[in-house]
């Protein structure tokens, strides 16, 4: 029988889809895939259970308008025990982290050269803009004061407040005004307002330790009576963290 051109072009065909259609066999009795140009690692990596992509790890956000380096206002000391002295008063005070979030809790004894004592409390917050170098502090003050001459007493509430400005020099120093007001509405006994007012200038000079300078006055106002100033000078004082 005479092969005719026809059926030698079909048998051709045949011979060159056969060995084709084999290795599409082979690849999907493996789990591979028919495409020749498929490299073996690459098939491999195909086969191979995706991995977890692990997400970038993101520090804790600080609270927002609060300094993480130092607190805010505590020039770096988380606890720190405070004392000045001035012509006209001794004062002493113990600052640090109250169990409120983020605030401050600050207590000072005041005893002037009349012998008068000045006993206080503040809590405070503390925050600052971020890249500023200003400082916001605010916050509510409880007193309980003693006054010899007149005899007189005070006690009540007050609000408090305070503004640093961060100054760039080669040891850290801020110049720090503070300000305290008691009005006759939430005092008790004799007094009708308390007023204190603090202009200081500060300097760490080690991380646990810095210096200040300022003034500072602080009257008690009496009902019917002239107003009383326990300090109204200038002062120098340290403050230690520990």
């Amino acid at each position: 029988m005479k092969a005719t051109p026809s059926a030698l072009l079909r048998g051709l065909a045949l011979l060159l889809v056969l060995p084709a259609l084999g290795r599409v066999a082979r690849a999907q009795t493996q789990g591979g895939t028919p495409d020749p140009a498929f490299s073996t690692s690459e098939a491999l990596r195909a086969r191979r259970p995706p991995q977890p992509v692990a997400e970038p790890r993101q520090d804790e956000a600080a609270p927002v308008g609060v300094r993480t380096d130092a607190r805010a206002e505590q020039a770096a000391h988380e606890r720190a025990v405070e004392v000045a002295f001035g012509p006209d008063a001794v004062w002493l005070a113990l600052r640090g982290a109250a169990d409120v979030r983020l605030a401050w809790l600050e207590l000072g004894l005041l005893v002037s050269d009349d012998s008068d004592v000045l006993v206080s409390g503040r809590l405070m917050h503390y925050g600052r803009p971020g890249g500023s170098p200003v400082t916001l502090g605010i916050g509510l003050e409880g007193l309980v004061g003693f006054l010899q001459s007149p005899s007189a007493q005070a006690y009540g509430l007050g609000i408090a407040g305070s503004v640093s400005y961060e100054i760039p020099t080669a040891f850290r120093s801020r110049a720090r005004l503070s300000l305290g007001y008691a009005p006759h509405q939430l005092l008790l006994a004799d007094a009708d307002h308390v007023l204190d007012v603090g202009l200081d200038y500060e300097v760490d000079v080690s991380e646990s330790a810095s210096f200040f300078a300022g003034y500072r006055h602080l009257e008690v106002g009496l009902e019917h009576r002239p107003d009383q100033d326990l300090d109204s000078s200038v002062h120098f004082g340290v403050r230690l963290g520990f």
